[in-house]
């Protein structure tokens, strides 16, 4: 039995317009500066023009890519609700990679821009195996206290005992392929805000940075392995 399963992320595959550029220049697009917006309904307009183009462009590329992984199951994250990813994969997907994904799961997570983790998953394998959904759970709300995992090496690196661990969510999805049972988790976890920053110091991080990323990454690897163990055992 071979089983495909590939992660990807969809980058805001949203169904609305953020129109929060016409209060904070900072938010808005570099396009916009060079235009002479003469009040917010024209700036609205401009926006809904901007984001239309650069959205079909990119919706291309997404699913130029995700079809290309040719996975069974695929796991996204930064996606609005089903109804955008539908319309994704009936006006995009589906034309690039022919028979579709046409089961598709989604719970709302910790994120406050609304954009969450989902499965798309397909009839069968390329092989031939039959794919059913079984389950699926959600651990958004988990805290590092709930847990019993929170130590003084997270506590270190800004992370409360109270602080929900998942940036999104934590699905666990139970599955059969072939009549066997199989069990994957998809995650987003909040410490890798903290990995970034560091990331972003200066034009290249110093030294010391280097130093505290390699510190961060063997606790990472020691809180997944805690949280996987602490989730499979509850």
């Amino acid at each position: 039995m071979t089983l495909r399963i590939a992660t990807f992320n969809a980058e805001n595959l949203m169904q609305r317009f953020d129109f929060s550029g016409w209060g904070n220049e900072m938010r808005r697009d570099r396009t916009l500066h060079m235009l002479d917006v003469k009040d917010e309904k024209h700036f609205q307009t401009l926006e809904q023009a901007r984001v239309v183009a650069h959205t079909d462009d990119t919706m291309q590329l997404t699913a130029l890519a995700v079809a290309d992984c040719r996975a069974d199951i695929l796991c996204m994250q930064e996606v609005e609700n089903l109804d955008a990813l539908n319309a994704f994969e009936y006006g995009y997907l589906f034309k690039m990679a022919g028979h579709g994904y046409r089961h598709k799961y989604l719970v709302e997570g910790n994120d406050r821009r609304g954009i969450d983790v989902c499965v798309m998953m397909r009839d069968e394998t390329a092989t031939g195996e039959k794919i059913e959904f079984v389950s699926m759970k959600s651990h958004a709300k988990l805290t590092y206290k709930d847990l019993g995992i929170h130590n003084k090496a997270l506590a270190e690196t800004g992370n409360e005992p109270n602080e929900r661990i998942f940036r999104r969510d934590c699905l666990e999805i139970d599955v059969k392929v072939g009549g066997v049972s199989l069990r994957f988790i998809r995650f987003i976890l909040n410490p890798w805000v903290a990995v970034k920053k560091m990331s972003m110091v200066g034009r290249g991080p110093c030294q010391f940075e280097k130093q505290k990323q390699k510190r961060f990454a063997k606790l990472l690897k020691s809180v997944l392995a805690r949280i996987i163990r602490a989730i499979n055992v509850g």
